[in-house]
């Protein structure tokens, strides 16, 4: 058999209905595997995007990030928070990536895997803020996926 599961919308709106009553079920398919095999046994795989933001007050309640000297957002932004999607990237949600992350830990997920929808294919490496901003919020492995497209890219990653 396996020895991990990935759970990707499932876990969006688990987050969402978690987040909304502040209980926890234990009927959630994280709180199920994770009871009953362990929680190293649950990846939660999440497919966050970047909302570009002019200031930060423009996304309260979102975890964000000022963007580096040489980075500016489609319109001249300088801030990014990172939107949780489903259906693959096709349906975005008003749920901040950071906070998602926070509370699948909270329900009993093992790991966090990032799909950087605005890297994804680009080959110009990870989105490391966003990697970074999960990485000091949770206390659980933090898996990168999409973006590299060079050896180096492995090596920021770290």
């Amino acid at each position: 058999g396996a020895d991990k599961v990935s759970i990707g919308s499932d876990a969006v709106y688990t987050v969402e209905a978690y987040l909304s009553t502040g209980l926890k079920t234990g009927q959630s398919s994280i709180e199920l595997i994770s009871s009953h095999y362990g929680a190293q046994a649950v990846v939660v795989s999440v497919d966050p995007k970047r909302v570009y933001v002019n200031n930060p007050n423009e996304a309260l309640n979102k975890t964000v990030v000022s963007l580096r000297d040489n980075e500016t957002g489609p319109n001249g932004e300088r801030y990014c928070w990172w939107q949780v999607t489903v259906k693959g990237g096709r349906e975005a949600r008003d749920l901040d990536a950071v906070l998602f992350s926070k509370a699948c830990q909270d329900l009993g997920a093992g790991e966090i895997m990032l799909n950087c929808i605005d890297m994804d294919g680009q080959g110009k490496g990870y989105d490391i803020p966003l990697i970074s901003a999960v990485q000091k919020a949770v206390n659980l492995p933090v898996i990168a996926s999409s973006g590299a497209g060079h050896v180096d890219h492995f090596k920021q990653v770290f």
